[in-house]
């Protein structure tokens, strides 16, 4: 397909984004994506800021200090926002959708010590958070401690894991990871002491090479590993989706086969409910789900959900769970599919029914419960246009009216949400366009406060 090919199947949709981009939006994301270009100054490595050109210093707030392909990128963006909002930036179209006052505060944080694209995030008992993978398999990253009370990242060395994956706390306060490398197409098992900053490998079954299966920690202490691909070919066009399961034994540090899904499952939930056991929706092509029960080791089906395809599950105060439909990865060609919206559900485990909640209209890529038992949810889609869009919302969900209030967008997409001790969810790496380079892997770290935030720096 040629360039002009390309060009005319994407201007329909690229006119309908133009209609819908926030001028001020937009040029917030200039000024973000132009932070690579120039060192970053002390002050945002050793305080929080928050983000938004409003907080930046003086320095990086006058346009005369940027570079001149950004402030005649600048310029054309206010040219642009007369016709429509649109900015481009070289051969870049970004772009936001207008929010309404919003309901969190996000803050920026110090970096972490290394870029990563949705890295394995677990919150310890200390409070603490552990940062792992989020890297390319040709090149594995150290694991990363972050340190609430002081604000800091610290990396441990000799700990590098490869890839992308999961990670579940285990009762002894180390944790699971399980990696999978795409070079090598199997996976890698260690277990993260956060005492003595070590990692330990841990023999991987051949069953359990496998990639995107869901990790679930159980009431026992055992983790659950469901489903997911293995097989799968650097050109990704030999797939194998699985049913099988495995339990990580922490006693013995072993993995030792389970009962079988009922059905071979990719891009599944699994969230654990109140009684201990586990609900698995999604993740084939009929909607579906199941329930697994730990004291015997077997899957069951169970309900009718509305929602099919990949989904994301959340815990819920009263012992249930909610259910979104959402997508593998982050691209996409719009906000939903065509002539619907994403469909949300409620499961009540007494009754083993799903009961439909009002759709979402855009696709949430991460859902993270919070304290009072509403929902933060996080999109960042990449509009396959001929320009390349990147959009990022969030929005608060709560289950019990199923009504949604906007909140300030991340600052960039892949973000993994982790919720801290005290409310607020951390948001941890990313990736964001650089003018220059494209997409690139960022360390930034930031924090949705939902009371009063922490100072913003000088």
């Amino acid at each position: 397909m040629t360039t002009s090919d390309r060009f005319d199947r994407s201007l329909p949709g690229l006119l309908a984004e133009i209609a819908r981009v926030d001028a001020s939006e937009a040029l917030s994301d200039v000024l973000a994506a132009t932070s690579s270009l120039r060192q970053r100054p002390a002050w945002q490595n050793s305080a929080a800021w928050r983000i938004g050109p409003a907080a930046l210093p003086a320095e990086r707030r006058s346009i005369g200090s940027l570079p001149i392909v950004v402030r005649l990128g600048l310029v054309a963006a206010l040219l642009l926002s007369a016709l429509g909002g649109a900015v481009f930036v070289g051969s870049r179209f970004l772009q936001h959708s207008a929010l309404p006052p919003q309901l969190g505060t996000l803050v920026r944080l110090a970096d972490m010590q290394i870029a990563r694209v949705r890295p394995v995030a677990v919150r310890l008992p200390d409070g603490r958070v552990l940062v792992a993978g989020g890297g390319d398999s040709e090149h594995p990253v150290p694991v990363e401690l972050f340190d609430p009370a002081r604000g800091v990242f610290q990396a441990a060395t000799g700990t590098s894991v490869p890839g992308v994956g999961a990670g579940a706390l285990l009762p002894d306060g180390t944790v699971l990871l399980l990696t999978f490398d795409t070079n090598a197409l199997d996976s890698q098992a260690t277990v993260f002491d956060p005492r003595t900053m070590t990692l330990v490998a841990t023999p991987v079954p051949t069953t359990l090479h496998r990639e995107s299966a869901t990790l679930t920690s159980l009431l026992d202490g055992r983790v659950l590993l469901a489903g997911g691909r293995t097989d799968q070919h650097a050109d990704a066009t030999v797939q194998t989706i699985v049913s099988s399961a495995e339990l990580y034994d922490p006693v013995t540090r072993s993995f030792a086969a389970t009962g079988s899904l009922g059905a071979s499952r990719l891009g599944a939930s699994a969230t654990r409910l109140g009684d201990g056991r586990v609900l698995v929706v999604g993740g084939g092509g009929p909607p579906g789900a199941e329930l697994y029960d730990p004291r015997t080791g077997t899957f069951t089906p169970t309900g009718g959900p509305h929602v099919s395809g990949p989904t994301l599950g959340v815990a819920t105060p009263d012992g249930g769970a909610v259910v979104f439909e959402t997508v593998l990865d982050a691209v996409t060609t719009g906000d939903a599919p065509a002539g619907g919206h994403r469909k949300v559900d409620r499961f009540d485990p007494a009754t083993g029914t799903f009961t439909a909640l009002p759709d979402l209209v855009r696709t949430p890529t991460t859902a993270t419960g919070l304290s009072d038992g509403r929902i933060l949810l996080t999109a960042d889609l990449e509009l396959q246009t001929f320009f390349g869009t990147q959009r990022k919302w969030s929005w608060v969900y709560d289950p019990a009216t199923g009504s949604t209030e906007e909140a300030s967008a991340p600052a960039a997409l892949g973000q993994t949400p982790v919720l801290m001790d005290n409310g607020g969810v951390l948001l941890l790496g990313g990736r964001t366009i650089d003018l220059s380079l494209g997409d690139v892997a960022v360390p930034w770290a930031a924090m949705y406060s939902w009371g009063e935030p922490p100072s913003a720096g000088p």
